[in-house]
């Protein structure tokens, strides 16, 4: 195992950073390791109300894996939680998502969403175990896009597999109720 940093940086308050991840997210994108990514519009990813979440290698100073969030009130999402080729299978894709779900929890969020990406193959059961073992429920029902087309939502550039369709099921983590996090309910 790696001897891994972890940390969160907003993206104007890091824009090296910020721009260094959108890069290894585009190079990911277009290899063969990464045929199952979908590059994010890089003008939303380097927002400046994204928050990066880094793993650095301490050894070579790479990057090895990262995500980002976004805020809405008391709500977050997450997306882009990549593991770099070399890193995969490590705990990378993992320490990631936990540093994401600490910067929220300290953040006072109650919530936070994914989605996860479904193939004609089937689930990417790593990644899944990965966020079901965080906490994180399916919400109910499957988005279905056919092959050539294209969905944007507001953080994400989605197209088809070739030969198939594109599936995503949404998750969601529960992080606690005001009640539960000492606040009275009003």
């Amino acid at each position: 195992m790696p001897d891994i940093y972890l940390y969160s940086s907003r993206a104007r308050e890091n824009p090296i950073a910020a721009a260094a991840v959108a890069s290894l997210l585009e190079q990911v994108s277009q290899s063969a390791d990464g045929a199952n990514l979908y590059v994010n519009d890089l003008q939303d990813f380097l927002d400046a109300d994204a928050t990066l979440h880094i793993a650095e290698d301490r050894k070579t100073l790479a990057i090895a894996g990262f995500a980002a969030t976004k805020f809405d009130g008391d709500e977050a999402e997450l997306f882009s939680v990549v593991a770099l080729p070399g890193y995969r299978g490590l705990g990378v894709g993992g320490k990631v998502v936990d540093q994401a779900i600490s910067d929220c929890v300290a953040r006072g969020v109650t919530g936070i969403s994914l989605e996860i990406r479904l193939t004609n193959a089937g689930l990417p059961i790593p990644a899944l175990r990965v966020y079901e073992n965080r906490g994180f429920k399916f919400l109910p029902g499957v988005s279905v896009v056919p092959i050539g087309h294209t969905h944007r939502d507001r953080h994400l550039w989605l197209t088809a597999d070739p030969g198939g369709v594109f599936r995503q099921r949404h998750m969601y983590l529960a992080l606690g109720t005001k009640t539960a996090m000492g606040q009275a309910d009003g």
